[in-house]
């Protein structure tokens, strides 16, 4: 219809802008007032249901039309069916009433509208901007992840930390390829920025999930959960716009850094507070898709395994997930540390085949949207052991070279894309001198070599196998 009815409405005849009317979204609540204004132009032939009408068929120059209330043909929204049969494209939001507007042609093209012409009526987070919101639903010709991130096409090996020149060679002779990196990302041109490329290693930047934890710190301290923080965050991150604004600042700043790779945007989140980024992240993600296209984001869900098959996995952990926020899930999953510092439990007392937790995280996960063929995962696997500075009662037990292996070669058979080991470098995490990491056990550095090498076996024999069938 376009070719005739003219943007232009100073063009269009009468008859012209009486049908553009009808085309205007939500002016009626059903199709009454569509067919009292057709009916005085063309041809109408509705089909009628308990007094309401169903649809129209309208003749006009030569043209059928269609109009269909999907209210009336089925049982719910269409929003509510596609979530209710886990459709891979969820009908999103539009601002219907922004088309009401008399100024307006129906082939606008311009900056996202105010959130008042959306008409959303489900609770959203009010303390978000509207207009912020907004820009997150509003993604009409915002191109989707999938289709413009660097997610790679083969299998990789990465860990945290590795935050000096000496680890970064000891890293890239282990065969880590990639590190996820706790702070600022380092410039190509700063001493670990060259130590990285030199290794030919590229780096996940974590600075937006330091955004979202100030704000969150804020946030607890606010509700008094002294649990989560002590102090305020010298950021002064109080409230999702100023979160936002960091973000965008932080994306200008390093969008032509082409140390990074990736963006890890979520992790450790408190239990009182579960599933409360998500809209958050959800407008995150809008920004590094604008200012950084090619950048995949990563997040972040932990999980325990314990003793005799015991399993700490809480259910609302997924509930900051979105297939709308993450492009990648990063499942760090470790031994759960024991209180017997004197006569402490046998690395091989734990289920490093994580044959438990791994199932559940999936349902978890797979309840809130995720399908592992659209959004692929990494297992984070365990490095370390020692006893916890921030509780010295508490011991992490040290995996041996086997229940490294074990860990990771039961990442790769459930599907992870990526391995990686946290970590080539624990700070100030556990008490000094017992600190146990690939740069202090060679134990553990074994077993990120024999676990790199099972999972390239398992890979292999995958593809072999695929090449015979």
């Amino acid at each position: 219809m376009n070719e005739h009815l003219d943007p232009d409405r100073e063009r269009l005849s009468p008859a012209e802008r009486d049908i553009e009317k009808v085309l205007r979204p939500q002016v009626f609540e059903d199709f009454t007032g569509q067919f009292k204004i057709l009916a005085n132009l063309g041809i109408v032939s509705p089909t009628i249901h308990k007094g309401r009408f169903i649809s129209l068929q309208f003749s006009y120059n030569n043209y059928n039309l269609y109009f269909r209330d999907s209210y009336q043909l089925l049982p719910a929204s269409l929003r509510k069916l596609g979530s209710s049969f886990k459709v891979d494209n969820i009908k999103g939001y539009f601002p219907h009433l922004f088309l009401n507007e008399s100024n307006i042609s129906l082939d606008y093209e311009g900056s996202v509208p105010p959130m008042k012409y959306f008409n959303i009526t489900q609770e959203i987070d009010n303390n978000i901007s509207k207009d912020k919101i907004a820009e997150a639903l509003f993604s009409a010709t915002t191109p989707t992840a999938r289709n413009y991130t660097n997610l790679y096409a083969k299998h990789l090996f990465g860990a945290f930390s590795v935050d000096t020149p000496v680890e970064a060679a000891a890293a890239a002779s282990d065969g880590i390829q990639y590190t996820i990196h706790y702070g600022s990302p380092h410039s190509t041109t700063s001493t670990q920025g060259l130590a990285l490329q030199k290794a030919g290693m590229k780096e996940y930047a974590s600075q937006i999930l330091d955004f979202l934890s100030d704000y969150e710190c804020h946030k607890a301290l606010s509700t008094g959960h002294t649990d989560f923080c002590k102090t305020e965050p010298s950021s002064h991150l109080t409230s999702p716009i100023a979160v936002l604004g960091a973000v965008r600042d932080y994306l200008q700043q390093v969008q032509n850094n082409r140390l990074i790779a990736g963006q890890w945007i979520l992790d450790d989140w408190p239990d009182w507070d579960l599933g409360s980024a998500k809209p958050l992240l959800v407008a995150i993600h809008q920004l590094i898709r604008q200012y950084t296209p090619n950048i995949p984001t990563t997040c972040g869900l932990g999980a325990e395994f314990d003793l005799k098959g015991e399993v700490n996995w809480h259910d609302g952990t997924a509930s900051n997930f979105s297939p709308q926020a993450c492009d990648e899930i990063g499942l760090y999953i470790y031994a759960a540390p024991t209180d017997n510092i004197t006569n402490p439990p046998k690395s091989d007392d734990y289920d490093w085949s994580m044959s438990k937790v791994l199932p559940q995280i999936a349902s978890s996960l797979q309840d809130r949207g995720w399908d592992k063929n659209k959004t692929p995962w990494i297992g984070v696997g365990q490095a370390f052991g020692g006893i916890r500075a921030s509780n010295t009662s508490q011991i992490s037990i040290a995996p041996s070279v086997r229940n490294m292996t074990t860990q990771a070669l039961s990442f790769c058979k459930a599907g992870a894309k990526d391995v990686l080991w946290y970590a080539y470098d624990q700070g100030d995490f556990y008490v000094p001198g017992t600190e146990q990491t690939p740069m202090t056990n060679s134990g553990i550095k074994a077993g990120i070599k024999s676990g790199i090498a099972a999972c390239k076996a398992w890979w292999g024999s995958l593809a072999q196998g695929s090449l015979h069938r």
